[in-house]
């Protein structure tokens, strides 16, 4: 039995269990349909492309495996400027089958599409007359190459561009996207109202990073002016970087050109301590680097002395590694000197632990 429609469900986050159902959009390009493009007739493609995009259409019907009503040549011969046709599609999916209805306007020689519902089971359900027809996820930056699949490191900004099809062009509507992130057991993690707007049907869409998991976009695109909303939903899978950060030297240096690096690390009462540490492993977003360096200073006796919160911190424009920070300290008693490093990775949320010993000695001079 065919299921029915409901606004609710319209409403309601898409399950992980039927996300088969969007992996239905691509078997539909694949699958033989009795119409071929090179043989329909524009208004005939017109609505074919709004069937094989149309996310909604294949959420509700499945897999789309005929398509009986397509238009032909026939019925659009002898059409003039501002002329209308009634369109009335049976779709038959692997869920359910349904009847697309649609009022069609050829307006300068190109067909719009307005008045769209679909009838299942006898319930109507009002369909907005645009969609998405090209999508593309970029990692870091949205002038980085588009990922094959929306998988992604932690740590990584996230960038959508969307291409929305069906916007009437002598009317161009002001679009406004609003974004819902939900989790995969469909707990919502956040909502961002207004995050981007086009009267072109471009958009480019930040989300920011996100920790490991996996989530599901609803990308709501609505017309402020008719109210007709959009809804898409895709998955993206976020992964835990691996850790990779690591200290892979330290040197120390008596002054600050920092020319020869001692070989013992041993100083003088007072002596200015200059070090520079080697670092490799950091998370390259859009050829930047960012995190910074705590210090941890106890004495021998294991009491802490002193403590450095972002003793070093650093945000550059850097792609090689390994990457080389400087930093400077004094200590003042004579003791052995237990000096520990956390280094911190802004982009990949990771931390490495790297732990030194400094002797210091009474000054001679004293």
């Amino acid at each position: 039995m065919a299921k029915k429609i409901s606004e609710k469900s319209k409403k309601k986050p898409f399950l992980s269990s039927r996300f088969y159902l969007i992996g239905s959009i691509i078997l539909f390009l694949v699958i033989a349909i009795s119409v071929k493009d090179n043989s329909m007739s524009p208004l005939a493609k017109k609505a074919h492309d709004y069937i094989k995009n149309k996310q909604e259409l294949h959420e509700i019907l499945g897999s789309i495996n005929e398509i009986i009503g397509l238009p032909t040549k026939e019925t659009e011969q002898n059409q003039e400027e501002n002329q209308e046709e009634n369109l009335s599609i049976t779709l038959k999916g692997s869920l359910n089958t349904g009847v697309l209805e649609a009022k069609a306007k050829r307006v300068q020689d190109e067909w719009a599409l307005s008045n769209l519902s679909l009838k299942v089971n006898n319930q109507r359900r009002d369909l907005s007359p645009f969609y998405i027809s090209q999508m593309s996820f970029h990692a870091a930056s949205a002038s980085s190459k588009p990922q094959t699949k929306p998988n992604f490191n932690a740590g990584q900004d996230i960038f959508v561009k969307t291409k929305l099809v069906g916007i009437n062009k002598n009317k161009p509507p002001h679009i406004q996207q609003s974004l819902e992130i939900y989790d995969y057991k469909n707990r919502l993690i956040t909502s961002k109202k207004n995050i981007a707007n086009t009267s072109n049907g471009l958009l480019t869409t930040r989300i920011g990073n996100l920790p490991p998991g996996k989530y599901i976009l609803h990308m709501i695109f609505e017309d402020a002016k008719t109210k007709h909303t959009e809804i898409h939903r895709e998955m993206i899978s976020i992964r835990q970087m691996k850790q990779n950060l690591t200290v892979k030297t330290v040197e120390y240096f008596a002054d600050k050109t920092k020319e020869t690096p001692q070989k013992a690390t041993s100083f003088k009462t007072d002596q200015d301590i200059f070090l520079r540490m080697h670092l490799d492993g950091f998370m390259v977003n859009n050829d930047t680097v960012a995190g910074a360096v705590d210090l941890k200073v106890k004495n021998s006796q294991g009491a802490v002395v002193a403590y450095k919160p972002r003793f070093v911190e650093f945000n550059k424009k850097e792609s090689k590694m390994p990457l080389v920070i400087d930093g400077q300290i004094k200590l003042p008693e004579p003791d052995v000197y237990f000096l520990s490093f956390r280094v911190r990775d802004q982009f990949a949320k990771t931390n490495v632990v790297h732990d030194e010993k400094v002797v210091v000695q009474i000054n001679d001079k004293q």
